[in-house]
């Protein structure tokens, strides 16, 4: 915790100072250490030198090179959703409602309904999953990321595929 606060701190005073690039106060104090501020002291036992704070600016090669890095990025994610558009499967048309809003089993354009069997099957899975996930849960709800190693790919709720089997 102690670090933490400590890493806190540093990073603070690092970034306070990115915007500012005014005059340094330079000063040694009664005890002879030296000081430096960016304000003057309010009483100088010494000389106090004001010195300009160096500006940090990038270099001509450190900008061609975040630009090439910036297109090149830029290019992959470009062929990333041009997959990803080409990948996606069209629309089925819709189907008509018959037998009372339900989908017709004789249609061969939708997936065979699951059996009883298969139901059974699919909730045993899902309740052994439940129970091997059940240690890495987080207070939130979340899966700690050991239990991947541990149990293998989480299974879900066979719901949607069982709705009407019991």
């Amino acid at each position: 915790m102690k670090w933490r606060f400590v890493a806190c701190f540093f990073a603070g005073a690092a970034v306070s100072g990115l915007g500012t690039a005014g005059e340094i106060y330079r000063w040694v104090d009664e005890q002879g250490r030296v000081q430096m501020s960016d304000r003057p002291p309010p009483k100088a036992p010494g000389q106090v030198t004001k010195q300009q704070a160096p500006r940090s600016e990038i270099t001509p090669e450190q900008r061609k090179a975040a630009e090439d890095r910036a297109a090149r990025d830029k290019a992959q994610l470009k062929s990333a959703e041009t997959e990803r558009d080409n990948a996606v499967v069209p629309a089925s048309k819709p189907r008509a409602a018959a037998s009372g809003g339900y989908a017709d089993e004789s249609d061969p354009t939708l997936p065979p309904r699951a059996s009883a069997e298969d139901c059974r099957m699919w909730r045993q899975e899902y309740y052994r999953s439940l129970a091997c996930f059940a240690p890495f849960r987080t207070v939130y709800g979340g899966i700690k990321a050991e239990a991947f190693a541990i149990c293998g790919t989480e299974v879900m709720h066979p719901e949607f595929e069982c709705r009407w089997r019991k």
